[in-house]
């Protein structure tokens, strides 16, 4: 009769068969130190998130019905480390419920593979990553791995890494070059479809002193134009400084970028950024404000002047209802006309035992360009640059060890502003009539690691 203890034993046996026989082959073969200790660890991620939509992403008439789904994602993730190198392997299936039937042949959902990488010490400061990798810097406004999507965001890259406990210094480099056909005929001028970068490269440092930290990033991205195949780049320049005492900590983000869009158009936007949080005895306060450039409508220009985040985590920043820069446009006269995001946010902690906590972000947003009135016919009457108030409401609840759950509320007070950068102005009957445009959603997350042995 078989046991709890007993299927242990059976899956331990297996893992050590799988991962653990090639690595004491090689051992025995005298390739690696027979005393060095690998560990393999095996985790999975289930979670399922419901979700209520009327007026997410954009306003929304009352006319309108809101629309309701369950997206799901589930991981399982197979690592083995030891000092000279690891291997990393998560995989997911990312699926609506009722896309397929209960009996099926054909499957919609995407079964793919998130992350799978080696990765190698050359020293203990020494080292490179190599494969499909999430890259997550900072604070995720410019490089991060989108985790509260469903699919996440990996990139196909070769990774260097430098690192100086001593010194509190590190120093990555990246580089990636991708191709759309499984066999290109050509190095150069095959054509790249998907709307992503054909390559990339990047350096980020990171330095920590007693109070104050910076990161310093550079990152070069190489889109293929269409019409002839040819590459064009844009650059980012970005400076990231941290300072902190016990009760109050200042950040700062400052950014630059220049170079050419794949429409030939001289790039040369910024963003800067400002925060202060407090620490009452109640919960940290962050008060900030954002802004994102943008180009205006004046026909005759020329430049692109405005800010791409590229690969941020967009939803973590310009309000959980996702209005700006997560996928959908926002803007006038086919130019992205920027933000200016001022917020405030506190996280609120409930009861004595830590397991129940609230998050509360108030968010004013504006344009920092002019607005033209999309109904105005001469079009030269413009609009106030004030676009909306944004409420987002967190409650999350921790119900074990490895499970937790979150139920959240938002809801966007959009302006007559807001109609006009998000398309719903019409110019025969005039703006478009909006309701009330809220979101809810509740989501219950299972991860943790099911088993992990020494060897």
């Amino acid at each position: 009769m078989f046991t709890k203890n007993t299927l242990k034993w059976v899956g331990i046996a297996l893992v050590q068969a799988i991962f653990l026989q090639p690595v004491m082959a090689e051992d025995a073969a005298g390739d690696s130190n027979p005393k060095d200790t690998g560990v393999v660890t095996i985790g999975a991620q289930i979670r399922p998130r419901f979700e209520y939509r009327h007026g997410f992403k954009q306003p929304f008439s009352d006319t309108l019905k809101a629309a309701g789904f369950v997206e799901q994602r589930s991981r399982i993730w197979f690592d083995y480390k030891n000092s000279k190198f690891r291997i990393h392997l998560n995989l997911q299936d990312v699926r609506m419920w009722g896309s397929t039937g209960q009996i099926y042949k054909g499957d919609p959902s995407m079964f793919n593979a998130y992350e799978a990488y080696g990765e190698y010490y050359l020293n203990k400061n020494w080292g490179f990553k190599v494969g499909r990798q999430a890259i997550d810097y900072d604070n995720a406004r410019f490089f991060g791995n989108l985790d509260w999507a469903a699919q996440g965001r990996s990139h196909d890259a070769f990774v260097i890494k430098y690192q100086n406990a001593a010194n509190k210094l590190k120093v990555h480099g990246g580089f990636a070059f991708n191709q759309f056909q499984s066999e290109p005929r050509y190095l150069s001028f095959s054509q790249y479809l998907p709307n992503n970068y054909k390559m990339m490269g990047y350096v980020w440092a990171h330095k920590d002193w007693d109070k104050l930290s910076a990161s310093l990033l550079f990152n070069n991205d190489g889109r293929e134009k269409i019409a002839d195949s040819s590459v064009v780049s844009s650059q980012t320049i970005g400076l990231i400084p941290t300072y902190k005492s016990d009760k109050w900590k200042i950040g700062a983000e400052m950014y630059y970028q220049m170079g050419k869009n794949i429409s030939d158009q001289d790039i040369s936007a910024y963003f800067v950024a400002l925060n202060f949080t407090y620490k009452t005895d109640l919960t940290p306060i962050t008060i900030g404000v954002d802004y994102a450039s943008g180009t205006a409508h004046d026909a005759d220009a020329k430049d692109n002047n405005s800010w791409n985040p590229l690969y941020g985590t967009n939803h973590k920043f310009y309000g959980f209802m996702d209005y700006f820069y997560v996928g959908n446009a926002h803007g006038q006269n086919g130019r992205n006309t920027g933000l200016i995001d001022i917020y405030g946010k506190a996280n609120f902690k409930l009861g004595k035992t830590n397991k129940h906590s609230l998050l509360t972000f108030v968010h004013y947003f504006m344009s920092p360009v002019e607005l033209l009135d999309l109904t105005d016919a001469a079009g030269t009457r413009t609009v106030d640059s004030g676009l909306g108030t944004e409420i987002d409401l967190v409650y999350k609840v921790v119900l074990t060890k490895g499970v937790s759950a979150n139920v959240g509320y938002s809801q966007m007070f959009a302006t007559d502003s807001m109609k006009q950068i998000k398309r719903m102005a019409d110019p025969a009957n005039g703006l478009a009539k909006t309701g009330t445009n809220n979101w809810m959603w509740l989501q219950i997350n299972f991860a943790t690691d099911l088993l992990s042995i020494k060897k």
